[in-house]
This record gives C-alpha cells, structure tokens and sequence, in this order.
C-alpha cells in the first residue's frame, strides 16, 4: 500500500508541476474551499470545509470531518471539527507546495455492533502532526495529496491513527485578477 501511494505521489507531482498556474499561489487574504476523502485502517472518510492564507506561509483550514468504519464487530461514525494550522516549507516545483500542520479535531463517535443492536454516542478530540502537497494545476484549482498522524486524544478506539487522502482546493478570491471567483 505504501509503495502505491508513493508511485502515484510521484506520478502526481512530475505531470502537474509543469502546468502553467497563477505566479504567486499563496499570499495574504486568499480564501478557499477545499474538499477531500481519505482512508485509514479502519474506514474511510471526507472532509470539507474553507482555508484562510494569513500570508505566504501560514494557513488555517477549517473543516467538518466525516468518517465510518469496522474495528473488529464495532461499526463507527465520527462527526467532526477539523483546524489545521499550516506552515508551508518547501516549494519543490513552481505550483507545488508542501505544507506542515496540526491537525486539531473535536466531535462524536457513534459506535455499535450488530449483535448487541446497541449505539453509544460519545465525545472524541485529536491532536496530531500532518504533512499535504498542494499541487496548483491552474490560478483557481489545486489537488491536495496528504497524511495525517494522530497522537494523542480521547476516544472509545483509541488515540493513535493515522490517515492518506487526496481531495481538490477551489480558490475563491483571485488576487492576480482582483475579483472573486
């Protein structure tokens, strides 16, 4: 699984960072809206939700967080509230950029099993390290590859998860032009 998501990282980066996108991709005041699927161990799951660049390097998503699975004969759901600080790093290519967060999460955790025919609802948070490359293939469009490591946290299935997904960044505010999108 690792050596696939690696190959298609690498696909991913050579055949867009070639493409001509807007000069300057993160600056101060830009707005967008990103939505994304991911999987884990466990399940899959999908994010939505609106990033705010406080300048060349800092960013704040702010999603709503949805996510299923099976661990073992439990079935779960998790609802939640997803910030992620970010500082970008590195800038490989033109329109490539490779961002570092704090993925911090607070919501439910629905759990039940089929034998039983019981649901317990309960409150979950995270806290975790992450790591996306925001691949710019045009001045309002990016695709978002990322990996998400929770460490610590309160949950009925334990703190210690980590995800991979991919999703698309729509840019709402095009600075180069001066006008919304």
């Amino acid at each position: 699984m690792k050596n696939k998501l690696i190959i298609l990282y690498c696909l991913l980066t050579l055949s867009f960072s070639t493409t001509i996108g807007q000069d300057l991709q993160h600056i101060k005041g830009l707005r967008a809206d990103d939505i994304s699927f991911y999987m884990t161990k466990q399940g899959y799951g999908f994010r939505a939700g609106y990033t705010m660049f406080f300048s060349t390097k800092f960013n704040l998503p702010m999603l709503f967080d949805y996510e299923t699975g099976t661990v073992g004969y439990t079935k779960y759901s998790r609802y939640s509230l997803n910030f992620q600080p970010g500082y970008t790093i590195l800038k490989p290519f033109k329109n490539d950029y490779l961002t570092a967060y704090i993925p911090v999460l607070a919501g439910i955790e629905s759990l039940s099993t089929d034998e039983l025919t019981t649901k317990q609802n309960s409150f979950m948070y995270h806290v975790g390290v992450g790591i996306n490359n925001e691949l710019n293939i045009s001045s309002a469009l990016a695709i978002l590859i990322f990996f998400d490591q929770m460490v610590i946290g309160q949950s009925k299935l334990g703190t210690r998860y980590y995800s991979v997904g991919a999703g698309l960044r729509i840019k709402i505010t095009n600075f180069k032009n001066k006008r919304s999108i």
